[in-house]
């Protein structure tokens, strides 16, 4: 499927699901395992084995960073196997946590962004 006018469909659901922030980007394919390395890293790993550790104050000093480096480029990575897929992702960002593990959003409305492009996408001469 193909999003037409992507920043217009973005606002709309963003507005119906009442989501304080949005993001979008390509979906990077590889194969390999998403991993933080370095001096953030090793930084974080050990201020986590102090004595007494306190998980309030790590998330209040280190969480921002934790969200950017590690959650959100694990969110936009599949394996080179789904490269066909040429994906772009969307993400909405909510203030709470869902009961749900996801948010069924029926708005006929929002069919008007949406064309069928191709079932598939990948090699079909099989």
């Amino acid at each position: 499927m193909q999003i037409k006018r992507a920043p217009e469909f973005m606002a709309q659901v963003k507005k119906r699901m009442r989501a304080f922030r949005t993001r979008a980007h390509d979906v990077v394919y590889n194969n390999k395992i998403f991993s933080m390395n370095g001096a953030e890293a090793s930084h974080i790993r050990s201020l986590m084995m102090t004595d007494p550790f306190s998980l309030p104050n790590f998330n209040r000093q280190y969480f921002g960073m934790l969200y950017d480096v590690g959650l959100l480029p694990s969110l936009f990575i599949k394996p080179v196997s789904y490269a066909h897929e040429r994906e772009r992702r969307m993400v909405f960002e909510l203030r709470d946590n869902l009961v749900a593990p996801h948010k069924l959003l029926e708005d006929k409305e929002l069919l008007d962004f949406i064309d069928v492009v191709d079932t598939y996408g990948g090699d079909q001469s099989n």
